[in-house]
C-alpha cells in the first residue's frame, strides 16, 4: 500500500497565504485519488524558526547535543524477539516513510532538487516488492516533520515490525539537512526520537534510517583504476579497459556504539 502526503500547503485550495493560516488541531481529511492511493493534507504550522543555528559564536558545528533523560519503566518493554535469535521476528505492518524534500523557501537560497522524483519512484518501487507499506509527504516544513514522527510513528497504535525512513533533501555537514524552511538535525528530530525510550512500539524492532543529502562541499575527485584479468598473463600488448571509482568507495561503516555513547565489550 502506498499512501502520499503533501506538506506543500501552497497547492491546497482555499489557503492563499502560508503565514495567513493558524494552525489547527482538527486531525487532516484523507482522500482517494484514482490510483487508490491516499492523499492527506498535513495542516499548515506558523512560519517560526524551529532549527535557527545558535547565534553563539563560540559554538562548533559538532556541538554534542543533550540527550533527554527518559524515565524507567517500571514494567519492561515487551518485544516480538529474544535476544538469542538469529534474525528479527517482523510481525506486524513493514513501514517505509519517506520525506521528499524538492524545493525550499527562497530565503534558503536553495535550488530545486530536480529529479528527486527518479528516486522517490524507486525506493517505492523496490519496497513494495518486497510487500512494505509506503507513506510519502512531499515539501514538509520542520514542524510538519516533527508532527509526523510524533503522530504517525511514536504515537500509532499501529502495530509496525520494521521501519524505514528516507530522507531526500540538501543537507550540510554535522548531520545537518534542510526542510522546506529550515534545516533540522537527523540525530535530534530522527533517531532521537525512534529510541526505544520515546517510542516503545518500535523497541526491539528494525529502524533503517536512509539520507540522501550532501555533508559538506566537498568533491571525490576519484581514482583511476583498471581490471585485472587472472585468466591470462598480461603482455605489453594486452588493452585493459582503465575507469574512475570515488576515492571512498567500498565502505562498510559500522561503530560500535552510537555517537557521544560509552562502548561496551
Amino acid at each position: 500500500m502506498e499512501t502520499n502526503e503533501t506538506c506543500d500547503t501552497s497547492e491546497s485550495k482555499g489557503i492563499n497565504e502560508f503565514n495567513s493560516v493558524e494552525p489547527t488541531s482538527t486531525p487532516p481529511k484523507s482522500r482517494t485519488s484514482h490510483d487508490n492511493a491516499t492523499k492527506v493534507q498535513i495542516p499548515p504550522t506558523s512560519d517560526t524558526p524551529d532549527a535557527r543555528p545558535s547565534a553563539d559564536p563560540s559554538e562548533v558545528d559538532a556541538k554534542p547535543i543533550v540527550w533527554p533523560s527518559g524515565s524507567s519503566p517500571s514494567d519492561p518493554i515487551s518485544v516480538p524477539t529474544g535476544k538469542d535469535n538469529k534474525c528479527y521476528a517482523l510481525e506486524g505492518t513493514k513501514k517505509v516513510v519517506i520525506f521528499n524534500q524538492k524545493v525550499f523557501a527562497p530565503r534558503l537560497k536553495l535550488n530545486p532538487r530536480k529529479g528527486t522524483e527518479i528516486d522517490v519512484k524507486s525506493i517505492q518501487n523496490t519496497f513494495k516488492s518486497l510487500d512494505w507499506d509506503i507513506d510519502l509527504y512531499n515539501d514538509c516544513t520542520v514542524a510538519q516533520i516533527r508532527e509526523v514522527i510524533l503522530k504517525q510513528i511514536q504515537l500509532s497504535e499501529e502495530n509496525f515490525a520494521a521501519l524505514a525512513i528516507f530522507i531526500l533533501s540538501h543537507g550540510e555537514d554535522n548531520g545537518t539537512i534542510f526542510a522546506s524552511d529550515y534545516p533540522f538535525r537527523v540525530d535530534h528530530d530522527i533517531l532521537f526520537q525512534l529510541a526505544a525510550d520515546k517510542s516503545p512500539n518500535l523497541a526491539g524492532k528494525p529502524k533503517l534510517v536512509f539520507v540522501q543529502a550532501c555533508q559538506g562541499q566537498e568533491t571525490d575527485a576519484g581514482s583511476n583504476v583498471t581490471e585485472r584479468d587472472r585468466r591470462r598473463r598480461h603482455t605489453s600488448q594486452d588493452s585493459t579497459s582503465t575507469y574512475k571509482i570515488p576515492n571512498y568507495a567500498d565502505f562498510l561503516i559500522f561503530q560500535a556504539s552510537f555517537w557521544d555513547h560509552y562502548s561496551f565489550r
